[in-house]
């Protein structure tokens, strides 16, 4: 009932069962606050809560600096540190370790800087969503606060045959939820005929996206991995204009770890403090998901911002351009093509059983700086990406002027992930001979006869190849023969007839011969005569002159001299003279 003043006057017993209430409902408060300041925060994503470590060498611990995870320099809670924070490499340089995008290494490690805050930033339109590229397109202008990324990094490893990633993301304000995706796709980017000038990912099943999400301001980073498990493609105008996908949940708590900042970073390597939670990093072992590399595997990476929690109906934000990241487990094959000396020789083909390309089929014919050739240098043939596994190697070409080696097939391995120090084969090949040989074949008169003074004489000299390389320029050269002078100085002139018929252009190849005839006239003295065959093999060397000579002779009579005794009569002799 109602006092004076409008109060509210109750009896005795009315007012003890208020009481009661008001205890019973501030009991209730307390639990209720109680409860909620001891449960997990409430996040929008799949994925659960994760811890920090150092994974693999890497430290997952709340800061950009190498070698200061023992520190605890993100000052993370102990209940979120899984095991012992041990210093190792990290995003930038420290006091030790590695940096690994200090300078980045492409296709291993990426590092982007993304304007913040800007009107010149590269953002989706309204509406665009992850899991319909149907609905993309790009723009210009300033990203919400919140979905605003400024430096977005990604970093690629492989521990024997296991791959890991890691992802780290700054963004410009530590309020409100930001859900950062990096996508790993098996193909590159492309424009579809159906959306001319707009890229976007070629997705396959098998592909993953790996959410980032800063919930709660972004006190306990979250990490949810997506397989994409069915791809459809959608049209404009008649045309596949992009893709829509199906993806599945495999995240795993013991795959995945994650860690924020909650202090602010003083020294973040970035040349200005990085604020409390504005940080967040995560790694993935890819095998402990059951993603298992192949080649090819998952080789382009992208990243963008989500508005919110749902992948499939959250409209997408920020948005920076793709790039190569290397988790295939490719290898590399190098063939090396070497002559005697070990000096690298061009122009070799070879056949590779089975085909290494990745996709290919069947077996692979290779030329030294051909199709498929990934190395210009001569006598070095790279074939990178190769598909791991074990190869014959087999030279069917040589180089020209050189033969096959003695044994012309030799079986390679190529690991997992392995480099060309892993998986190179070299070839020498051996030098084809370039010897001939000459010979006379006849002569008129007979060589070694007695011949008349100015007696014409008709040499025919054969010249054979017999040697293993063709040979060009052949000729005779000659002494006290065919004239030697005007345009043909040092030559033969003579007529050249190729044995077995045929024209002769001044190449022999192997086993072939041609006659040289000569006729010259003998002048007033005996002479001796010569002729020597040359010849220049495939690279251009001359050939040997062992055999290359013959040589003769001719005993030349002078003109008959007559002998005339004349005698006189004998002296009249008188008596008494």
């Amino acid at each position: 009932m109602k006092g004076s003043r409008g109060a509210l006057v109750l009896s005795a017993g009315t007012r003890k069962s208020f009481t009661l209430v008001w205890v019973f409902l501030f009991v209730m408060s307390l639990l209720l606050q109680y409860a909620t300041f001891a449960a997990p925060n409430t996040v929008l994503s799949a994925g659960p809560v994760l811890q920090a470590g150092t994974v693999q060498g890497f430290e997952i611990d709340g800061d950009l600096k190498s070698g200061d995870a023992a520190s605890n320099p993100g000052a993370i809670p102990a209940a979120q540190i899984d095991g012992t924070l041990t210093n190792g490499d990290d995003w930038l340089t420290g006091a030790s370790g590695t940096g690994v995008v200090d300078p980045a290494t492409p296709p291993v490690s990426k590092i982007i800087a993304d304007p913040a805050n800007s009107n010149s930033d590269n953002q989706f339109i309204g509406g665009a969503k992850e899991l319909n590229t149907c609905t993309w397109g790009y723009d210009n202008g300033p990203v919400t606060g919140k979905d605003d990324i400024k430096h977005v990094m990604a970093y690629a490893k492989f521990v024997g045959s296991s791959a890991f990633f890691y992802m780290g993301a700054e963004r410009i304000i530590n309020n409100g939820d930001t859900h950062v995706d990096f996508e790993l796709n098996r193909n590159p980017f492309k424009v579809f005929p159906g959306d001319p000038g707009v890229s976007k990912p070629d997705r396959t099943a098998g592909d993953v996206i790996v959410a980032l999400e800063f919930s709660n301001g972004g006190s306990v980073p979250v990490v949810t991995v997506w397989e994409v498990t069915a791809v459809s493609n959608c049209l404009s105008g008649g045309q596949v204009a992009g893709e829509t996908v199906t993806v599945s949940d495999i995240t795993s708590g013991t795959a995945v770890h994650s860690a924020t900042n909650f202090v602010d970073l003083p020294d973040s390597g970035f040349g200005y403090t990085v604020p409390s939670f504005e940080f967040a990093e995560a790694s993935i072992d890819l095998s402990a998901l059951g993603i298992e590399t192949s080649c090819p595997g998952l080789s382009a990476g992208s990243i963008r911002t989500r508005a919110g929690g749902d992948i499939n109906s959250s409209q997408l934000k920020d948005t920076v351009s793709p790039f190569p990241i290397d988790l295939n487990n490719c290898g590399k094959l190098r063939i090396q093509k070497r002559d005697a000396q070990g000096d690298p020789l061009a122009g070799a083909t070879f056949t590779v059983s089975p085909n290494p390309i990745p996709g290919g089929s069947g077996n692979l014919t290779i030329t030294d700086n051909g199709t498929n050739d990934a190395n210009s240098a001569d006598g070095v043939i790279d074939i990178d990406p190769a598909k791991p596994g074990s190869y014959t190697i087999c030279e069917t070409v040589p180089p020209p002027g050189y033969k096959l080696p003695a044994t012309p097939c030799q079986t390679k391995t190529v690991p997992i992930n392995g480099g060309f120090s892993d998986a190179t084969v070299t070839f020498v090949d051996p030098r084809k001979t370039a010897t001939t040989t000459l010979a006379l074949q006849s002569s008129n008169p007979t060589d070694g006869s007695f011949i008349d003074i100015n007696q014409s004489i008709t040499l025919v000299v054969r010249e054979t190849n017999t040697g293993e390389s063709t040979l060009a320029n052949v000729n005779v050269t000659g002494t006290n023969s065919c004239a030697t002078t005007g345009t043909t100085a040092g030559h033969w002139i003579a007529s050249a007839t190729k044995v077995g018929g045929g024209s002769f252009t001044g190449s022999l190849s192997t086993g072939d011969a041609v006659d040289f005839t000569c006729t010259f006239t003998a002048d007033g003295n005996d002479f001796s005569w010569s002729a020597t065959g040359h010849g220049t093999d495939e690279l251009g060397g001359a050939a040997s002159l062992a055999n290359e000579t013959v040589n003769g002779s001719y005993d030349v009579l002078m003109p008959a001299t007559t002998l005339t005794i004349q005698t006189n009569a004998p002296a009249q002799v008188h008596a008494g003279d």
